[in-house]
C-alpha cells in the first residue's frame, strides 16, 4: 500500500541485506518476526515491525558489517540465533576478522566470536562472505558456512569451537556466499562456491541429509532474506550451580584501546534468581563500577553485562559477579580482567 511503517536512524550506512526471522522465547504463540540490520560501523540491530529496537541491541562489534548475516538455529536449542561475519578493514594483524553468533537478547554464546586469520592486508575492505546455514554432520544444529578472501570456504559449528569443522579449497579469494544444495537428488548435500578468478567449485559434503535453513545470500533462490522456521521452547535449566562456572567468561580479555568495551557473559542454572550484579574492583580493593545484569534462565540462553573502560586506567581488575537465588542464597564468581590503553 506504500504506507510507511517506521523510519529508524541507524547512524551509519548499511551496505548489505537485512535478515529476518523469528527471535525470542516462544510461549503459547510463536515469537514475532524480527529484522536484523548490519551497519558498516559494526553495530548489529534487532527491531520489530514498529521499528522499536530490542533490549540488548544494538550489539557493537568494533569492526564493519559488510557481508550481511543470517538467522537460524546453529546450536540446536530450538531457538534462532543471528549469525554475522564482521570485517576489520584497517587491521594490520591476522586474526582480527570475526564470526559472531548472537542470541535473541544480543548476548554472545560461549566460544564466540570466532577469530579468523587473514593471509595479508588487502586493498579490498571485505574479507568474509555472507554466511549460509545447513546441517552437515547430523548433530541437529545448523553449521555455519562462509567463504573468505584467503581462498577457503570454511564450516564452523554453532558450539563455538574455534577450529573449522571442514575446509574447502578455492583457487582465489571468494566473497560470494557458498550455496548448500542437493544438486542430484541423492540425499547428500553438495556445496557450491564461486571465486574471484571466475571459477565455480562444486563439492560433495558427504552428509546424508538435506536440512538447509539459510542457503546463500538472501537465504535462498528468492533472496527474500527471511527464515520462516518456527522455534521450539528450550528446556528448563538443569544445572546444580546457580552460576555454572564454565559458562561465565569475559571477552575480549585483555581489552584494548581508549574506548574499549568488555562483555561479561554468564548463564544461570536456577529459575529462582531474582537479581544479578557485577562489581569492577581494582587490585587494591576499590570498587570502581557497579552494574546490573539480566536474569534469563532458559536452557542454553546466556546473559550479558557490558562494561566500558573509557574512564578507567590501564591495569588489572577483578570482576565479582553475584546472583541472588531465593532457594540457594547468593552465589559468587570472580574473573580477572586486564585493561591495556
Amino acid at each position: 500500500a506504500g504506507r510507511e511503517l517506521f523510519r529508524l536512524d541507524l547512524g551509519a550506512p548499511v551496505l548489505c541485506q537485512p535478515a529476518v526471522g523469528r527471535l525470542g522465547l516462544p510461549d503459547a504463540a510463536p515469537a514475532d518476526y524480527k529484522v536484523c540490520v548490519f551497519g558498516s560501523d559494526g553495530r548489529i540491530w534487532q527491531v520489530d515491525r514498529q521499528g522499536s529496537v530490542a533490549t540488548g541491541w544494538p550489539v557493537e562489534t568494533g569492526g564493519s558489517c559488510l557481508a550481511g548475516g543470517a538467522v537460524g538455529d546453529v546450536d540446536g536449542d530450538g531457538l534462532n540465533e543471528v549469525v554475522a561475519p564482521v570485517d576489520f578493514p584497517d587491521s594490520l594483524y591476522p586474526g582480527q576478522h570475526r564470526l559472531y553468533v548472537l542470541d535473541f537478547n544480543g548476548t554472545t554464546p560461549p566460544g564466540f566470536p570466532v577469530w579468523l586469520n587473514a593471509p595479508a592486508v588487502r586493498s579490498d575492505s571485505r574479507y568474509l562472505s555472507p554466511p549460509s546455514l545447513a546441517e552437515l554432520n547430523g548433530d541437529g544444529a545448523q553449521e555455519i558456512i562462509l567463504a573468505t578472501a584467503g581462498r577457503l570456504a570454511l564450516v564452523f559449528s554453532g558450539s563455538g569451537s574455534p577450529a573449522p569443522l571442514a575446509r574447502f579449497i578455492l583457487g582465489s579469494g571468494a566473497l560470494a556466499a557458498p550455496v548448500p544444495a542437493d544438486l542430484d537428488g541423492d540425499g547428500v548435500l553438495d556445496l557450491l562456491c564461486a571465486d574471484a578468478e571466475g571459477y565455480l567449485y562444486g563439492y560433495e559434503t558427504g552428509y546424508r541429509g538435506v536440512d538447509v535453513q539459510w542457503a546463500g545470500q538472501g537465504a535462498g533462490p528468492r533472496r527474500s532474506g527471511i527464515n520462516l522456521r518456527q522455534q521450539s521452547l528450550p528446556g528448563s535449566v538443569s544445572a546444580t550451580e546457580v552460576l555454572p562456572e564454565k559458562f561465565c567468561y569475559l571477552y575480549p580479555n585483555p581489552v584494548r584501546g581508549e574506548d574499549g568495551t568488555v562483555h561479561l557473559v554468564y548463564r544461570l542454572g536456577r529459575e529462582d534468581v531474582s537479581r544479578v550484579t557485577a562489581e569492577i574492583i581494582t587490585v587494591s580493593g576499590e570498587v570502581v563500577d557497579r552494574l546490573e545484569g539480566t536474569t534469563i534462565s532458559s536452557e542454553g540462553v546466556s546473559n550479558e553485562i557490558i562494561w566500558r573502560v573509557d574512564r578507567r586506567a590501564s591495569g588489572v581488575y577483578l570482576v565479582l559477579l553475584r546472583a541472588y537465588s531465593s532457594g540457594s542464597g547468593t552465589s559468587r564468581l570472580v574473573r580477572k580482567l586486564a585493561v591495556v590503553k
